[in-house]
């Protein structure tokens, strides 16, 4: 004695798990916009987002969404999908360290000497804190700028002035900060030539010597009548005695 029976089996196919993010990087607070892509579209899904140091953050069931990441660090990305007519059907993702949140760095400088003076070089130095700084740029609020990371800048004023100095570091996720310091430069340059002397030997204004301060670069040079150089010199400590040859 025989008996058949027939059943309807469904073989049905694992989902392809999948999603999309508009971005992985950026500066706190960063947005990320989430878009599960699996197919079959029917599938059921979620994301579980957790930070670096393995605690869950959040659970999402949407399809799109945008997540704020209020703090910086790594955070991890888990996708879950299932189809919806079989159990077993379902699959992980698992991305580690998959969002980077960047803190801003901390712009900072200083410079020597303590007391800069008319046209000598200003060596300024970068202070700033934060990881990945590759940018920089300074604005010395006299029409001059740099972008180097440590610049030397001099300054040419007729008096005593003060000026505002800019100064910016970006790292490698676009992140900026500036900050803004005075600085005075003071004006020491003194430039005296007497009008006559008397080169007579007689120990009272034997010389002629021009008096300078503060100078970069000095050159004398003292014609006669006939537009002839009878004496130059670079040094403004050298005097001329009046003799020609």
């Amino acid at each position: 004695r025989r008996d058949t029976a027939t059943i309807t089996v469904n073989v049905t196919d694992p989902p392809v798990p999948s999603f999309t993010v508009d971005k992985t990087t950026g500066c706190v607070p960063l947005s990320v916009r989430f878009t599960s892509t699996t197919e079959p579209e029917d599938a059921s899904f979620l994301f579980i987002i957790t930070d670096e140091f393995s605690l869950v953050n959040d659970t999402i069931y949407d399809q799109t969404f945008s997540y704020i990441f209020n703090s910086p660090g790594h955070y991890s990305v888990s996708y879950f999908s299932k189809t919806t007519d079989a159990e077993a059907c379902e699959k992980w993702i698992y991305n580690n360290n998959y969002i980077y949140v960047s803190d801003f760095p901390v712009a900072d400088f200083s410079w020597t000497p303590d007391e800069p003076t008319n046209g000598r070089p200003i060596n300024f130095t970068n202070l700033s804190s934060g990881d990945n700084i590759t940018d920089f740029y300074w604005n010395f609020g006299n029409g001059a700028s740099s972008v180097l990371e440590n610049p030397t800048h001099s300054y040419h004023i007729t008096s005593d002035e003060t000026y505002n100095v800019f100064f910016r570091v970006t790292n490698s996720y676009g992140c900026a900060h500036d900050t803004i310091k005075q600085i005075t430069i003071v004006d020491n340059y003194a430039f005296y030539v007497p009008n006559s002397f008397t080169p007579n030997n007689d120990g009272v204004n034997d010389l002629f010597h021009p008096r300078v301060a503060d100078v970069l670069k000095y050159h004398l040079t003292i014609f006669n009548r006939n537009g002839e150089c009878i004496f130059q010199s670079v040094n403004p400590d050298e005097p001329w005695d009046g003799t020609h040859k």
